[in-house]
């Protein structure tokens, strides 16, 4: 069950912020590195600064705004992980990187598939979702810069 539901937010997502995607997947495959420690430092310190936030007088509006903007980013970065899977599968495969309903059927199937992997599968989805994560970040950040 949980399948079928990740698999069609996935697809709402993909065809409804095509561009944004493509632009993430991008950010995240040119440098997996760097988007993955940008992710795990989002992941560890933005619930911590936000918490500090809420509880002071003055930052507790920011605070929420920045705890709501964690779990927007989480579960996008969760959502996204499944194509950046099938992108990195399809460059292996076939040595092209665009993003089409077939590599994201593929990285849905082969994300759905770590699941079942007991430590490997599981490290290696925390890594993508990290990977992601850091993507989204960087993204968003580049979109309020400019």
């Amino acid at each position: 069950m949980n399948v079928i539901l990740l698999f069609f937010a996935v697809l709402t997502v993909y065809l409804t912020l095509r561009k944004y995607v493509e632009k993430v997947v991008a950010i995240s495959m040119r440098a997996p590195g760097i988007s993955g420690l940008v992710g795990l430092g989002v992941f560890t310190l933005l619930p911590f600064v936000s918490v500090l936030l809420f509880v002071s007088v003055l930052g507790s509006s920011i605070g929420v705004i920045l705890f709501a903007l964690y779990i927007i980013l989480c579960i996008f970065a969760l959502l996204g992980a499944g194509v950046l899977l099938g992108v990195y599968l399809q460059k292996l495969l076939t040595k092209r990187t665009n993003i089409t309903l077939g590599t994201v059927t593929l990285g849905l199937v082969s994300f759905s598939m770590l699941w079942f992997v007991p430590v490997i599968g599981w490290f290696t989805i925390f890594g993508l979702i990290m990977i992601v994560l850091g993507g989204l970040s960087t993204a968003l950040y580049q979109a309020i810069r400019s």
